[in-house]
Order: C-alpha cells, then structure tokens, then sequence
C-alpha cells in the first residue's frame, strides 16, 4: 500500500468516526473499539449510549461483509461484533434511529478489515493530548 493509499484510507475513518464520540482503541483480543453514540430510542428521546465492538477471526467477518447492505445481514453483523450494550445487538434497538445502526455497521467493516488505522488515529490523538 502505497503512502497515498494509506493517506486516503485514514482520511475515510476520520470521516467515518466524526459520526462518534470518545472514541478508543482498546487491544484486548483481536482488537475492540470503544465509543459513544446519539441514538434515537424507543421512547423518543435522544440518548447518548456507550457501545463495544469488537473484531472477530477473518472467516466470520468475511461471511458477513459480502451481505451488509441487507437488514438481515445487518442484525447478524450487530449480534456478532457489538459486545455492549447487548441491546443494541439487535436491529429492534435501532427501530427509529437507522441511521446510527447504518454508522455503526459501516464502523464495524472498516474497523475488521483496517484495525491499524483506528490504532494509528488512536496514536496521534494521545500525542497530541499529552504533547
């Protein structure tokens, strides 16, 4: 990959995680991400809600990639990569937000297939707090 590749792809996870907030790279396992989200909730109201998603074994994730434009697809990406809260593992959580259960299944994707760029952003974020 060359230098420009790398830049633009950084460039679209920066794009992708404007849509959260408090966003942190934890390195358990195969890696997770932690994060706040606005969510519009079942009783009407807008509710900031912590999430974990976490990265799982290539085999699965790529099952699920090739089908996530399907709502289908879509729960079974929520109930396999959302660790917290566990509600939210299920597409019914989402019912008059599908904005933000589109977001977070575009941030699950790209946070299976590039973890590298969430540590690097993850990275320069800590200099910049500390430096």
């Amino acid at each position: 990959m060359t230098k420009k590749e790398r830049q633009e792809q950084q460039n679209k996870i920066n794009e992708i995680l404007e849509n959260f907030s408090n966003v942190t790279f934890k390195p358990e396992g195969l890696g997770a991400l932690e994060f706040e989200k606005e969510v519009f909730s079942k009783n009407f109201e807008v509710e900031t809600v912590k999430f974990r998603i976490e990265r799982v074994a290539m085999q699965v994730a790529e099952k699920l990639e090739d089908e996530k434009e399907d709502i289908k697809a879509a729960e079974k990406i929520l109930k396999t990569f959302i660790a917290e809260p566990s509600d939210a593992r299920s597409v019914q959580f989402f019912e008059l937000d599908y904005n933000a259960m589109k977001e977070i299944v575009e941030l699950i994707s790209e946070f299976q297939v590039t973890p590298f760029l969430f540590t690097e952003r993850a990275r320069a974020t800590a200099e910049a707090v500390t430096g």
